[in-house]
């Protein structure tokens, strides 16, 4: 075998025991359904968006949020798919802390942590056709004073499982690259002392 179909192997696999055995799936991962694995993975589709966002509802793509308070970043996925498994990599910027993490459209998924990066499994399949959103991770975080202005919460490709490109599985066994990704901005933080003033300042 060689070096490239050992990896791509290796990839497959992976990728099955999570989103397949790992998730509890109803149906039972087949021989079929990993060569079915292997010839389809690489396809990609221009029209997924996958982005980081202020809201669950994946409209808000700049947020301000307070000094050590937390605030929420959601992962959300848009393509006409049904969607099973999607695996990235995220960076929050300088100052900004993840404190706690859920991950599928119901937060009932199942993450699987890689040297560089992150496959999440649904553990259902997720409907994105007509337009709808699918959930992929939902972020508690907090934002430290040290926190520099105008940085971002990016989404990159998990290098573990794609060198270029983040990528989801369908529900009916196919690896797909989403080749468009939205940033969150981070554009400030809002100190403390500035949320007490405007409390106090409202009592006149």
């Amino acid at each position: 075998m060689s070096g490239a179909s050992e990896l791509l192997s290796i990839r497959t696999l992976r990728w099955s025991n999570l989103v397949g055995r790992k998730l509890m799936l109803k149906r039972t991962m087949t021989a079929a359904l990993l060569v079915a694995l292997v010839i389809t993975a690489g396809s990609a589709s221009a029209q997924c968006v996958m982005g980081a966002y202020a809201d669950a509802a994946g409209t808000e793509s700049v947020t301000a949020p307070f000094e050590n308070q937390l605030f929420d970043i959601f992962v959300i996925l848009r393509d006409e798919a049904a969607v099973e498994g999607v695996s990235y990599k995220v960076t929050f910027p300088t100052g900004v802390f993840a404190t706690q993490s859920w991950y599928g459209p119901n937060e009932a998924g199942f993450p699987f942590l890689t040297p560089n990066g992150i496959i999440v499994g649904f553990g259902e399949c997720a409907i994105g056709f007509g337009g709808f959103d699918i959930q992929v991770a939902h972020y508690a975080a907090i934002a430290t004073v040290n926190t520099i202005m105008n940085e971002y919460v990016t989404l990159e490709a998990n290098i573990d499982e794609n060198p270029l490109n983040v990528e989801y599985a369908t529900c009916s066994g196919n690896i797909i690259e989403c080749l468009n990704v939205q940033p969150l901005l981070i554009s400030h933080v809002i100190a403390n002392e500035s949320k007490s003033f405007g409390a106090v300042k409202s009592l006149y």
